[in-house]
């Protein structure tokens, strides 16, 4: 790297140095000093006073007054809109977070004000390479609503077609991957060495979110997302995609149709109308089933809040910034976990679960089996269709996170989504038993297990796959006695706990050497006063004397650090 390249490098490396100090600081100041422990035995003195201020009162009384996931909430809300959103998506991961997390995180709103007029007209300049007055007939200053990554307007094209403006926060995308780099240096720190919040799987859970919050942040995703929803559904009666205008959309901008009609959220408005609720309560569990077991490509944001209802029976979807994937072998695990928990195969049910899953370890299939029996008793003793899905759901959710099994992201979406749509069925339909729609698709899928034809064409897979797996061995083979032959074969192990004995084992060695030393100069004072050289002091040597005050206070800072590494 030239000098000018590290020159100009210089700003950003200064503006992730301030934000780290930033973050930090808001964390100590919320009484997480524990959680950085090992920044402090890694980093020495200097990293300690540099990012790691000593723990004053303030930090005493905060971590006094306010339990553990409070203060996580309250430090997420002064770090700003990336931790905010953090916190949200944690609300959401049941199977991860701790019941008491999950309360404090649901807290969490985008408490943001809307940003100038002015701005939003240079970023629409910005991104169409023209003039707002070129593009819209009217542009309506006042934003319908105003998240942490971007804000709405009404607007009419120059034909006068009604639209809405979806407009990016300007330099949020820096800030926010700013954010993501830091978060994952201390995720990693973290699940190394902290035992306080080790468990979460920290390096796990900010991949998986900064996964998400990428694909939040390019609306030219978001826009490919609404593009397949109206082509998957071109043909659906009972349904409505917002058409996208592609030559207006970019990665910060997007222009759809405006959506007219009764939000999801205004049931009050709708049970007030004529609607037909009964019909649009099956409509909403129809076209969600359809997207899973239809299409495998779902809305995995299915709340009221994006959702509008358009008389006499439409359902209108926005917001495609999240949505999920379900291949066709998954579908049928989904079918086969049902027809297992009926026929109360809770060996098989465990199986089928793991598969479903992601796990560092094989779980304990004995204890998963007990706890889904638990389970199966506590929600299974009636009829499948008359199940409570959000009640179930959520005790799924802590069988996972009792068993340290944490659902795939697209696994956990689909159930989240038919939970979301199960509470806003109930609302509009009393007597709504969303597993009654969930039965003919799932029937389907375990009689099509059976086909000929299914059974044929699973076969002719396996015999490529065989095929391939044996055409490939000998090369596999050759290249592994290769690099065996050549000393390029590596064998990485892990040995758990191994840190914390060396730290140990270090810390002892460390305090033996100190006494050791202190011994010695003890010693060595003790034959100084003997000999008595001058000058002297009261008739004693005063080199003895100092020698015997160093070790004093050598031998006091020893027994202070033995005292505070007693554990």
């Amino acid at each position: 790297m030239s000098s000018i390249d590290r020159i100009r490098k210089l700003p950003g490396a200064y503006r992730r140095l301030g934000r780290f100090r930033k973050i930090v600081h808001v964390f100590m100041k919320y009484g997480f000093e524990s959680a950085f422990e090992s920044l402090r035995s890694k980093g020495g003195r200097l990293f300690k006073k540099i990012f790691l201020p000593w723990k004053n009162n303030e930090n005493n009384e905060i971590a006094a007054q306010y339990t553990l996931p409070e203060r996580l909430r309250m430090a997420f809300v002064e770090l700003g809109p990336t931790f905010v959103k953090l916190g949200q998506v944690l609300a959401t991961r049941q199977d991860i977070v701790p019941p008491e997390f999950i309360h404090e995180f649901s807290k969490l709103q985008d408490d943001v004000p809307p940003f100038p007029t002015e701005q939003v007209k240079l970023v629409i300049q910005e991104e169409l390479d023209t003039s707002l007055d070129n593009v819209f007939l009217e542009f309506e200053d006042i934003p319908v609503g105003a998240a942490s990554i971007a804000q709405g307007h009404r607007a009419k094209l120059k034909d006068g077609t009604k639209v809405f403006v979806k407009i990016q926060r300007p330099d949020i995308a820096k800030d926010i991957r700013l954010d993501l780099e830091i978060l994952t240096q201390l995720a990693y720190a973290i699940q190394r060495h902290s035992e306080e919040f080790g468990f979460l799987r920290p390096v796990k859970i900010i991949e998986e979110f900064s996964k998400t919050i990428d694909s939040e942040l390019d609306f030219s995703r978001e826009m490919s997302n609404q593009l397949r929803f109206e082509r998957q559904f071109a043909d659906r009666e009972g349904i409505k995609i917002p058409k996208i205008y592609q030559q207006y959309c970019t990665k910060k901008l997007l222009v759809m149709d405006y959506v007219e009609g009764i939000k999801g959220t205004d049931l009050d408005t709708l049970k007030r109308s004529d609607a037909d609720l009964v019909k649009l309560s099956n409509l909403g569990a129809q076209l969600i089933l359809e997207q899973f077991f239809e299409h495998g490509f779902f809305h995995a944001d299915p709340h009221p809040g994006n959702l509008f209802f358009q008389l006499p029976a439409t359902i209108c979807y926005v917001d495609f910034g999240m949505v999920g994937r379900i291949t066709h072998d998954e579908q049928k695990l989904f079918a086969d976990l049902l027809l297992q928990l009926v026929m109360r195969n809770y060996k098989a049910c465990a199986l089928i679960l793991a598969s479903l899953a992601e796990n560092d370890a094989r779980p304990n299939l004995g204890e998963l089996e007990r706890d889904i029996n638990t389970f199966a008793d506590q929600h299974l003793h009636r009829t499948l269709e008359s199940l409570d899905v959000s009640g179930a759901l959520h005790d799924l959710y802590q069988l996972c996170y009792r068993q340290q099994m944490f659902l795939k992201p697209h696994i956990y979406l689909m159930l989240k989504a038919l939970g979301s749509y199960d509470q806003l069925g109930r609302s509009l339909n009393p007597d709504f038993e969303i597993m009654t729609q969930v039965k003919p698709y799932v029937g389907k899928l375990l009689i099509e297990q059976f086909n000929p034809m299914t059974i044929l064409h699973r076969s002719k897979s396996f015999a490529h796959e065989a095929s391939i797996s044996l055409e490939e061995m000998p090369r596999d083979v050759r290249q592994l006695f290769s690099q065996l032959l050549q000393g390029k074969l590596h064998f990485e192990h892990t040995l758990e706990g191994i840190n914390k004995l060396i730290k140990v084992f270090n810390g002892a060695f460390n305090r033996l050497a100190s006494a050791i030393v202190l011994a010695a100069m003890l010693v060595g004072s003790s034959i100084v006063i003997h000999a008595n050289p001058k000058p002297h002091w009261y008739e004693t040597s005063i080199m003895g004397l100092l020698g015997f005050l160093f070790s004093g206070l050598f031998g006091i800072v020893l027994l202070w650090d033995m005292l505070k590494h007693r554990e």
